[in-house]
């Protein structure tokens, strides 16, 4: 009897984990994982908060697309349809855990504001949740600034790329590859 309890314990603990993680693995638009979290940003993206959103990157090791924005922010007001509509971004987001930090849920920390504090912000991270500041929009001056759903895609591209890179640099340290020489094999 206990075994069959523990069986089914264990039975609906992996529904639930796959429940979870299912949850942008899909392709195209799906519901929003906590709630309508778009907030003018779109709620066809699959939307964590911070923290969620974190545990997530680090569970799955998917970069992470962070949106800092606020409510009285009229440029905030501006790039949210632009984002929400804006079908190429959408297309990507699938490769991306999609955060979405509203007013004060903002981290006070540096990392957050690399060349400054203003909004909206768009940046990247990688599959560890690491802001990568080399992720940068076109602009020189606010380089976390993007007004264009092109310059969007191209950083979202340039960060899928960096976590590529990095996962396989990561597998290429974890696995050495072995070489003949002299009839004996070296790592």
């Amino acid at each position: 009897m206990r075994v069959a309890i523990a069986l089914l314990a264990a039975s609906a603990l992996c529904v639930a984990f796959a429940a979870h993680y299912a949850v942008g693995y899909a392709a195209g638009p799906q519901a929003t994982p906590d709630g309508a979290l778009g907030r003018g940003f779109g709620d066809k993206y699959a939307w964590y908060k911070l923290d969620a959103g974190i545990r997530l990157i680090a569970d799955t090791g998917r970069p992470g697309m962070i949106v800092v924005h606020k409510s009285w922010c009229g440029a905030c007001k501006s790039l949210g349809p632009v984002f929400a509509a804006a079908k190429p971004v959408l297309d990507e987001a699938h490769n991306f855990v999609m955060i979405n930090v509203f007013d004060d849920e903002e981290p006070s920390t540096p990392d957050f504001g690399p060349d400054g504090k203003y909004i909206p912000r768009i940046m990247f991270t990688d599959g560890r949740g690491r802001i990568r500041t080399e992720i940068t929009s076109p602009n020189p001056k606010y380089k976390y600034f993007y007004a264009q759903p092109n310059d969007i895609v191209n950083s979202m591209h340039a960060a899928l790329a960096l976590a590529n890179n990095l996962k396989n640099a990561a597998e290429q340290v974890a696995e050495p590859a072995t070489h003949e020489h002299s009839g004996h094999a070296e790592l």
